[in-house]
């Protein structure tokens, strides 16, 4: 089943500055020297995007990193003005331009007394900053007029958003349909992970035995999908999705993977294909103890013919909503070179897990993206070779 054709992709992260980069230093093993549990994007890169960016949309980083994202994403497809108009486009993200109102509160809390007017103009930032904001600019900008939408469901968003872009393709709402998210780097984003001691502060060890947290990245990533029928050529094709719930904590999934695992039943059902044609795993795999020990215990419960599993954040770190996407990418990557992403950072694996970590497939046919988020919201996606119906 092709649910959706992925025609060009995009992304930038800690480990690279476009999708070939950062899959082959995930390859590699290459990951850059993490302090404090972050993966931010380096000041010269920041340097680098912010002289790119159109002088209006250098409101945040947020829309310095989407802007530059996007154009480039725009000039791979090499679609028409028209084609643009008419194009639907979802975003994704769980902080949008939070550094905008982290200023303004830490101008406003750098004063001893600070007037009424100041505090006065410090809600009415924070009370507007919608997380629609950047989405709505970048429309604007880029004069995109298609069906819109803004998803924020925690870790799992741009995962979701693909899966609400391939409905949109399915259904013929669009024939072509923008995905795009960005996560920033915040002190909200890093106080917060750091209350639930979920940051490590050593080399973060997805499915380790000895693994002590994660580490926070900041990325930025858009994937252009057309409908099935279309004629241009495609990179890979989306195949099938899903989303459950598990309804069980507000931080933690269900110790037995049951809403991962429905999840990734759903969407072997929606791809019309059996969970032995899945080759490569590639796990949510934050590398804190309740995420992997979840995560693996759906793999078990599932698969019976162990396909490879493996986590890439050790790498480029956990990127929150850009996560999915951003992983998607690298999907995009593996398909088309015939290489999965290896765990890199193992050094005893955990005995509890009876899931395959070392061997890699010799062909990869399809692969099985998993997402997990905060509140129990799961999604699955299924990608395929570009010549596979």
């Amino acid at each position: 089943m092709v649910y959706a054709k992925v025609v060009a992709t995009e992304g930038i992260c800690s480990s690279g500055l476009n999708a070939e980069t950062i899959f082959n230093n995930c390859v590699l093993g290459n990951s850059v020297e993490s302090t404090n549990g972050l993966k931010p994007l380096s000041e010269s890169t920041w340097n680098l995007l912010t002289e790119n960016a159109p002088p209006e949309l250098r409101k945040s980083k947020a829309t310095i990193l989407a802007s530059y994202l996007l154009s480039s994403l725009l000039k791979k497809t090499n679609w028409s003005v028209a084609e643009i108009n008419d194009c639907g486009f979802i975003f994704a993200s769980t902080t949008a331009e939070i550094d905008l109102w982290e200023k303004d509160f830490t101008e406003i809390n750098t004063q001893t007394t600070p007037t009424l007017a100041e505090l006065k103009s410090s809600h009415e930032v924070i009370r507007h900053q919608s997380l629609g904001l950047i989405h709505q600019d970048l429309q604007n900008y880029f004069s995109i007029h298609g069906p819109m939408s803004v998803v924020a469901s925690s870790c799992s968003a741009s995962s979701q958003a693909l899966a609400l872009a391939a409905l949109w393709l399915h259904s013929g709402q669009v024939k072509r349909c923008i995905v795009g998210s960005t996560e920033i780097l915040s002190e909200l984003t890093t106080s917060g992970f750091d209350s639930l001691r979920l940051l490590s502060k050593s080399v973060c060890r997805p499915f380790d035995k000895n693994r002590n947290g994660i580490h926070l990245g900041e990325a930025g990533a858009f994937i252009a999908l057309e409908s099935p029928d279309s004629d241009k050529t495609s990179l890979a094709n989306l195949s099938g999705f899903a989303m459950t719930s598990d309804a069980y904590h507000a931080t933690s999934p269900h110790p037995t993977g049951d809403g991962s695992g429905r999840s990734i039943q759903q969407a072997l059902k929606t791809a019309n294909i059996t969970a032995d044609q899945i080759d490569w795993f590639y796990a949510h795999g934050t590398g804190s103890a309740a995420n992997d020990a979840a995560e693996a215990m759906a793999v078990q419960n599932n698969f019976t013919h162990s396909p490879f599993v493996s986590s890439s954040k050790s790498i480029h770190g956990h990127t929150l909503a850009t996560s999915g996407l951003l992983e998607t990418i690298l999907c995009v990557e593996a398909l088309r070179e015939q290489k999965v992403i290896p765990n890199k950072c193992i050094i005893e694996t955990d005995p509890n897990f009876e899931i395959n970590l070392i061997t890699q497939p010799k062909k990869i046919d399809y692969i099985l993206k998993n997402s997990l988020g905060f509140g129990g919201i799961n999604c699955s996606l299924i990608f395929s070779r570009a010549d596979l119906a």
